[in-house]
């Protein structure tokens, strides 16, 4: 399918945005996809964190804040662990959860590599992974994989097929190898790939529920969080303030079940997360502007109205994607 650039330049003097592309000046905004199985493994093997190279589609910061999180990283803006420590006021009610985390998995692509990355519609997107990588991909749901040319592209679940499958039972457990056997995935342009209810997962702050007891866009206090020290994607490190967000989902996720996504690193900093029921903490759910409005900006909740357009990989055509997030129309055009 071909446009015509009138067509293009008729789109986007038509929608306007205020947040601009890092690199290119144009917003991306990528369409939401469910996210796949949210089960705890032991890590597998991934590449150095100094492999992370940021993407377009983070708004820029509108100033810089002093943080130990800072960085020449363009997605340092992600980490601006410095929301205040709650009033008793802003905390609506308190639960008790049992905690497992999810992460990014990334790989460098191999010519011994013999497991495609497939979408919705059957169609190769991206090659060389083993067996193993691809299961491991498959498992936590959003990865990338650097190619033959050294560009990193990021992919994130986006459906299941009953064609073409492949059996990790050597991996994981059983039932969860059946679930995940026919994954399809899509190219995003978020560095940690896409959550159910949000266009970017962040690290140390999406969670996946289960929204029968936290609803999707709850913010999450944690004292037991507060002054932890994690290890951002770019080696440095940052003391956590305690703010978490509910904005992914899982099949696997139930009842007072909470998966805490920490992207790529091999093992959670949370000493509360001990990935067994018997193992709580408490958390609070609190009604904070401050906190909210921080947690929209950092998962791309804040993108209005916004048009993309991002080179998809040579393996596909282009297409359109029009969807909605509160009502909110959103477009990208993928070539």
């Amino acid at each position: 399918m071909r446009f015509n650039l009138k067509i293009v330049f008729l789109i986007f003097a038509t929608f306007s945005c205020k947040e601009q592309s890092v690199n290119s000046g144009i917003p991306l905004v990528p369409p939401i996809a469910k996210k796949s199985e949210s089960v705890n493994n032991k890590p597998a093997e991934q590449a150095s964190p100094d492999v992370i190279t940021p993407v377009a589609g983070i708004p820029p910061v509108d100033k810089e804040i002093p943080s130990s999180s800072q960085s020449n990283d363009k997605s340092s803006d992600l980490f601006r662990f410095n929301l205040p420590e709650p009033l008793q006021a802003q905390k609506k009610s308190s639960l008790s959860i049992w905690g497992t985390y999810y992460y990014f998995v990334e790989f460098v692509a191999k010519k011994s590599g013999s497991f495609p990355v497939r979408n919705k519609n059957e169609a190769i997107i991206s090659s060389g992974l083993t067996k193993k990588e691809w299961c491991d991909a498959a498992l936590q749901g959003s990865f990338s994989i650097i190619d033959e040319s050294a560009r990193r592209n990021t992919y994130s679940f986006s459906s299941r097929s009953q064609t073409n499958l492949i059996d990790c039972s050597e991996f994981i457990s059983a039932p969860v190898a059946e679930k995940i056997k026919g994954n399809r995935f899509e190219l995003v342009n978020v560095p940690f790939g896409r959550g159910s209810k949000v266009p970017q997962v962040v690290p140390y702050r999406t969670l996946a529920v289960d929204p029968g007891v936290i609803a999707y866009g709850t913010i999450v206090y944690i004292a037991s969080a507060r002054r932890q020290k994690v290890k951002l994607p770019n080696g440095t490190e940052a003391t956590h303030d305690g703010y978490f967000y509910a904005g992914d989902a899982g099949s696997a996720i139930h009842g007072n079940h909470v998966d805490f996504f920490i992207g790529p690193v091999k093992q959670s900093p949370f000493s509360f997360v001990q990935s067994d029921e018997r193992s709580t903490v408490q958390i609070f759910l609190i009604d904070s502007n401050e906190a909210l409005k921080e947690m929209k900006r950092i998962h791309g909740l804040n993108w209005r109205y916004k048009i993309g357009i991002l080179r998809r990989s040579k393996f596909e055509a282009p297409q359109i994607s029009i969807f909605e997030i509160n009502s909110e129309k959103r477009f990208i055009i993928y070539f």
